[in-house]
């Protein structure tokens, strides 16, 4: 008989172990599993073949006739004729509009057992519906994302519309090329940002963004009244990219005797004329009794008085201009109404432009002094001293050391300004405003003066502070021979 041996309750210890671990890497994989795929979102179409799915590893989109997982670094877009959104496990909805493409970057349970998400918007625009527990961030750019928390949103590149909020907040941030936040600002339920190039750059430069109501005529659209009445469930939406323009359409009661304006350039009434130039000026003729014309922009929700109109003109012209947020790329609806003495408005005529054009606007061009000895620092016996240079594309006003040249108006691309230094050093700062007031660009030099050698008469008092433009007579100094005050310019125009 063999002895017993003294290892078998180690091989049975062993054997357990073994069993132990395997049990345990099994079951970590099988709740890692499922609660990886608790987090992430399904894929609905409620019409085949419209909600198409690009795998993370795959080269060819393909369409879901049924509920799909979509994977994180997966890409997936809403053909048109159909409702498509993602839909989450805390209940939190994301509707693309018809022609959007997103990708999911990531997709993880938080701990208040909803869903925090990350979307990369590629094309279009989207509806969410958040829950309350969920965060979900949409890099809308390369500079600018949005995060929300709860609530209703309407969001594209071209910009953010908080339509409901559960006061968890939400926030709009701009980036910098390392994906830093340079600057955020918390939106509010019905407030709006219009994401424009123009808009842009002037966030860029003031470090802030351009915060606004959303327009009245938005909670009349279709589209607000459909969504907002069925929270939560899938129906058909309309375009989230199109905007609702201001009226253009006059009650009956308000409605001018006065004829529709004419257009005639780019094209007439009615037309859709394919452009590619990044600045279109569209041109037409009035009715005899038009006190004032009104241009609107459709897409932009941009409606525009044309400042250099005046009673009795017989002509208009309206700048339309990529920079100025008002040529977009595709299709571009403009409806011009003349206006009489009483304020009532004509019938409308309209051109749509369809801007071929680059998507991305040309970079707007900065301010520069020119002369004297081109905008750098100088030292000049005489005076007066003529100061000259360039202005950026969307400057409607130029102001020197605070004072606003008047003759300068939008459209103008140089200025002129006469400088009568009296000190030994004059710093003169040079500022170009957009149409709203805001800062675009400016450029600065020192001009030092020797008063030895001037032909003209310095005054001992202290001299007058109203600075004048080229052209103008100097007032705090005694010309030989003075220059006429010219006629006085009308008003900037768009």
């Amino acid at each position: 008989m063999s002895e017993p041996t003294h290892w078998a309750p180690f091989l049975w210890g062993g054997a357990a172990i073994l069993l132990g671990v395997g049990i345990f890497f099994g079951l970590q994989h099988f709740f890692f599993q499922n609660t990886a795929e608790a987090s992430l979102p399904k894929l609905y179409s409620e019409q085949l073949s419209r909600g198409e799915i690009l795998p993370r590893d795959g080269t060819t989109w393909m369409y879901r006739d049924k509920p799909v997982d979509v994977w994180e670094s997966d890409s997936v877009r809403s053909l048109f004729g159909t409702t498509v959104y993602l839909s989450f496990v805390d209940g939190s909805l994301v509707y693309l509009d018809q022609g959007a493409e997103l990708t999911l970057q990531s997709s993880k349970k938080n701990t208040r057992n909803g869903t925090d998400a990350v979307l990369l918007l590629k094309k279009g625009g989207l509806w969410v519906e958040g829950a309350v527990s969920s965060t979900i961030t949409v890099i809308l750019s390369d500079r600018v994302r949005f995060e929300m928390s709860g609530g209703v949103f309407m969001l594209s590149s071209e910009g953010v519309r908080v339509l409901n909020d559960s006061g968890s907040g939400s926030t709009l941030s701009y980036l910098g090329t390392n994906g830093e936040v340079m600057f955020s600002k918390r939106l509010s339920i019905g407030q709006e940002v219009i994401l424009s190039p123009q808009n842009l750059i002037v966030a860029e430069q003031t470090s802030a963004f351009t915060v606004t109501p959303i327009s009245p005529d938005f909670y009349e659209t279709a589209l607000y009244k459909t969504r907002m009445k069925n929270p939560g469930s899938p129906s058909p939406i309309s375009d989230l990219s199109a905007s609702p323009s201001p009226s253009s359409s006059p009650t009956p009661t308000d409605l001018s005797s006065l004829p529709a304006p004419t257009i005639t350039s780019p094209g007439k009434n009615g037309e859709t004329v394919s452009v590619k130039g990044a600045r279109q000026e569209i041109s037409g003729t009035v009715p005899v009794g038009t006190a004032k014309i009104m241009v609107t922009h459709k897409e932009s929700q941009d409606e525009h008085e044309l400042a250099q109109f005046q009673p009795g003109d017989t002509s208009w012209k309206y700048i339309a201009h990529a920079l100025y947020g008002n040529l977009l790329p595709g299709t571009n609806t403009y409806t011009v109404v003349a206006i009489d003495k009483e304020g009532k408005k004509s019938l409308g005529a309209s051109l749509v432009l369809d801007y071929t054009g680059d998507a991305a606007a040309p970079v707007a061009s900065a301010l520069r002094i020119t002369t004297p000895n081109n905008g750098n620092d100088t030292t000049v016996s005489k005076v007066p001293v003529t100061l000259t240079g360039t202005a950026p594309e969307l400057a409607a006003y130029i102001e020197v050391n605070d004072y606003r040249l008047q003759k300068f108006k939008l459209g103008d691309t140089s200025w002129s300004y006469i400088a009568t230094p009296t000190d030994k050093k004059t710093v003169y700062t040079v500022r170009a405003l957009d149409k709203n007031g805001r800062f675009l660009s400016s450029d600065k030099m020192t001009i030092t003066f020797t008063a030895g050698n001037s032909p003209v008469a310095i005054p001992t008092a202290k001299p007058s502070t109203k600075p004048t433009e080229a052209t103008t007579p100097a007032p705090t100094v005694v010309v030989p021979k003075p220059v006429a005050t010219p006629a006085p310019t009308p008003a900037p125009t768009s």
